[in-house]
C-alpha cells in the first residue's frame, strides 16, 4: 500500500477494506473481523518533534483515549526509526494492539482490533506490516 507519502507492505493473506477516513486492512478469506486501521500524521515542517515522542506512551495514551486498558508495552527499532507497542484490553475486543511509529518528526498510528482471538500467524503478518512502513526523510 502506498499513499503520496508513505509505503506499508502488505500481506499477500491481507486486502484494502473500504472505511472511509482511516486506512483498514482485513485477512482474506476471514472467519472474524480482525481488522488493522492505519493513519499517518504528517509534520509539515520536517522538524524534530519537541520533547521527541515515547512511542509506547503515546501508543497507550491512544488506547486511554478510547476507553482500554493498556496491558503491556514493548518497543523496538524498525526501517524508519522506532515503535511503540501495546497490547490492550478493551470492552467487547477479544484482543487489541496499538502501535505507533516514528521517526522524530512523523507519526504512524496503527491499531489491531480483534472481535476474535488472533492466530500467530496473523500477529506476526500484523508487527511485519506495520514495521515495514517507510516514507521519505524530512
Amino acid at each position: 500500500m502506498s499513499d503520496a507519502f508513505i509505503n506499508l507492505a502488505i500481506s499477500p493473506n491481507w486486502e484494502e477494506m473500504p472505511s472511509g477516513n482511516v486506512q483498514a486492512l482485513m485477512r482474506r478469506n476471514r472467519t472474524n473481523n480482525n481488522v488493522l486501521q492505519i493513519s499517518f500524521t504528517r509534520s509539515l515542517t520536517g522538524r524534530p518533534l519537541s520533547p521527541p515522542p515515547d512511542p509506547v506512551e503515546m501508543a497507550a495514551a491512544l488506547v486511554r483515549q478510547q476507553g482500554g486498558r493498556a496491558d503491556q508495552g514493548f518497543e523496538g527499532q524498525c526501517a524508519v526509526g522506532k515503535f511503540g507497542r501495546v497490547i490492550y484490553s478493551a470492552d467487547k475486543l477479544a484482543y487489541g494492539e496499538a502501535w505507533i511509529v516514528t521517526d522524530g518528526s512523523h507519526l504512524f498510528l496503527a491499531t489491531f482490533s480483534c472481535n476474535a482471538s488472533p492466530s500467530a500467524e496473523e500477529l506476526r503478518e500484523v508487527a511485519e506490516m506495520v514495521t515495514s512502513v517507510t516514507w521519505p526523510k524530512g
